[in-house]
């Protein structure tokens, strides 16, 4: 019963990361004002930049290999690859949350600086 659910949950987190790149895609071609994708923003740390890049380049490799091996009907490598890039998602927003707390800290101390 385990291995049945966690193929399950395995591939719809796989479903939600494919829909959240044809979202990202379709917000980028239509709206200007979507914050993810403005890299150039001035309010953002620089590391947050680069970790939000490398999320989106995860995610745009496993969109192409994810459609590269439906035509192909490689599924076992799909699953194997997808397991790799969430453990690796999973890191890069363990580290975004770290760097907003951080930056939110900065942020209050120097707002609360200005005020004195």
């Amino acid at each position: 019963m385990k291995s049945r659910f966690s193929k399950c949950t395995q591939q719809s987190k796989i479903r939600q990361i494919i829909m959240f790149i044809g979202n990202m895609q379709k917000i980028k071609m239509g709206s200007k004002k979507f914050e993810l994708l403005d890299f150039q923003s001035k309010h953002k740390p620089p590391q947050l930049k680069k970790s939000i890049q490398k999320i989106m380049k995860e995610l745009k490799l496993l969109y192409k290999l994810y459609i590269f091996n439906i035509y192909q009907k490689n599924l076992q490598f799909m699953k194997q690859y997808a397991k790799c890039v969430l453990y690796k998602l999973n890191n890069y927003l363990k580290k975004i949350k770290q760097q907003l707390k951080y930056f939110l800290k900065l942020g209050g101390q120097k707002q609360n600086s200005r005020s004195f």
